[in-house]
């Protein structure tokens, strides 16, 4: 009880002391000093469980009968032999990647050679659920993020499906801000008719007239922080609130179609309904799709040939690519390795601002959206509503892995267990990984079928709650006997205390490997300090 524990504080005082607090005391008020011993101050505060979400996941688990397959993978590690980095383009790797990368949020430096083996990686249909990625500061982490998720959300585009739901998430704030920040603003300065969002910005519940939306990312913060985050990004809570609600309103949408129409005339030079403005969209995209595929195959059988160069003859002709830079340069690349850099800049590019813009007049084309006084709900029918549609107008989410639960937990009546959408999260991104201790990270993967962690195990280790022995000792009472633990669980980070570790967990659930071996990929161009400095 609190008056145990103040007795206990009294004796523990006057063992130190020598006297009681009272005695104590008297005697500093002869030398000049008053001390107050007979006042309790209480605050008030109210206390916050950050944990809660998470523990509710593990309990959701430990009713299954069976894992799901990324927390499987996560927790038993990569059981075969692992391919190292450097044999991802070996025999005809470079060519079916580069026949499968669809698109590039960039159209100013091509990606660098380990960036380009981590996406080829990625995008290897015989890799693993867990693709971990490490890199040291300054080696362009973010613009490896943005490559795979141009790829992912084009490819969806091309194939006609829904659009894809991306989480990224860390446990501190500064790391997801930091992811925001690389998709709260895609578009230039200066950007042509095709890379900018078509969509106008979302100003006193109607269509800004003059000011286009910039994000493809929504970001999600604790309700305390909402609205400090609302005066720098789009946002959105568990009620669908924020952004969802203020982007689905009527008189938003009839604004945006006007927009959007505008914006599409401009690049296609008809005017148009949303509908038939889709169509035109996608067979932009599959034919610009189709050139880059000829392009590909035709370098690999003939190189830089008659063939090859009227082809590039025929891509610099399309109507789709004239405001696209370096188109020209297509014809002087003289391998497949140099059309693969100079895809990133055109083609991939075009065909990702087309995707974007396929997925907006998804959006505008929406007839079912949530009705106001539905949308706090958590049934499955409407978080599956929510998802399709909400992530065609942002196809990425941002929030801590504190946050990640409570927007994927499922209504389930009072009394009983809580559910989760498992699987929902099409691609769960995990930045600054290296800071994040395993059981901390680990729920969000129950609720993803693909996971991209990156990170680095050089810098700040996580904060671990407990010491070794607990955590081995706990361990044993679960089951798990003291060598498994020390020899195998502590090695992969999968522990709760000293080397737990997401971003080694990760690693070694990957099926890759770099340098003399170790777990998974590694960014190895740098570009921030001097030479000497990253040498070191």
């Amino acid at each position: 009880s609190f008056a145990d524990a103040m007795e206990l504080a009294t004796r523990l005082f006057e063992k130190v002391a020598g006297d009681t607090i009272e005695d104590y005391a008297a005697q500093q008020n002869m030398r000049g000093e008053s001390i107050e011993h007979e006042l309790c101050y209480i605050q008030k505060a109210n206390r916050i469980n950050a944990v809660g979400g998470l523990l509710e996941v593990y309990d959701f688990l430990s009713r299954e009968t069976k894992m799901p397959a990324l927390v499987e993978r996560m927790s038993t590690g990569w059981c075969g032999g692992r391919l190292h980095e450097t044999k991802v383009h070996e025999g005809s790797g470079l060519y079916e990647a580069a026949k499968k990368s669809c698109g590039s949020m960039s159209d100013g430096f091509p990606l660098t050679n380990s960036q380009r083996r981590a996406v080829h990686a990625f995008l290897d249909g015989a890799g693993s659920e867990v693709t971990a990625v490490s890199g040291p500061p300054g080696t362009g982490k973010t613009t490896m993020l943005q490559a795979i998720v141009a790829n992912l959300v084009t490819r969806r585009a091309l194939e006609k499906g829904r659009a894809p739901v991306v989480v990224g998430t860390s446990t501190n704030n500064q790391a997801v801000t930091n992811i925001i920040s690389s998709f709260a603003s895609v578009t230039k300065d200066e950007p042509g008719p095709l890379d900018f969002r078509w969509l106008p910005q979302e100003r006193n519940g109607e269509a800004s007239i003059g000011t286009s939306l910039s994000s493809l990312a929504v970001y999600c913060p604790a309700t305390t922080k909402l609205a400090e985050a609302k005066a720098k990004f789009l946002v959105e809570q568990k009620d669908k609130g924020q952004t969802y609600s203020a982007y689905s309103s009527e008189a938003y949408i009839e604004g945006a179609k006007d927009r959007f129409a505008i914006s599409a005339h401009a690049f296609f030079g008809c005017v148009n309904d949303i509908a038939p403005l889709q169509q035109m969209i996608h067979e932009a995209l599959t034919d610009l799709d189709q050139y880059r595929i000829d392009l590909v195959e035709t370098m690999r059988s003939q190189g830089r040939s008659i063939d090859y160069i009227t082809l590039c003859g025929h891509v610099e002709a399309s109507p789709y690519l004239r405001t696209i830079s370096h188109v020209e340069d297509l014809k002087d690349c003289d391998s497949l390795e140099q059309l693969d850099q100079k895809l990133d800049v055109t083609l991939r590019y075009a065909e990702f601002w087309l995707a974007v813009h396929y997925f907006e007049a998804q959006w505008l084309l929406t007839k079912d959206f949530i009705e106001p006084e539905e949308r706090y709900k958590r049934t499955s029918g409407v978080m599956d509503r929510y998802w399709r549609q909400a992530a065609a107008l942002t196809p990425c989410f941002v929030m801590t892995v504190y946050q990640v639960p409570k927007y994927f937990e499922l209504y389930t009546k009072p009394g009983e267990p809580s559910s989760f959408d498992t699987g929902r999260i099409d691609l769960l991104i995990v930045d600054e990984a290296g800071q994040v201790d395993a059981p901390l990270g680990l729920p969000s993967f129950a609720l993803a079928s693909r996971a991209l962690v990156v990170g680095d195990e050089k810098q700040l280790a996580p904060v671990w709650s407990i010491d070794e022995q607990t955590d081995c000792e706990v361990a044993e009472s679960a089951g798990i006997p003291s060598l498994e633990w020390s020899d195998d669980l502590r090695v992969r980070g999968v522990t709760c205390s000293s080397e737990s570790s997401l971003m080694r967990m990760a690693s070694h659930a990957s099926s890759w490997s770099y340098g003399a071996g170790a777990p998974g990929l590694f960014l190895a161009e740098h570009f921030r300090c001097h030479p000497d400095i990253i040498g070191f």
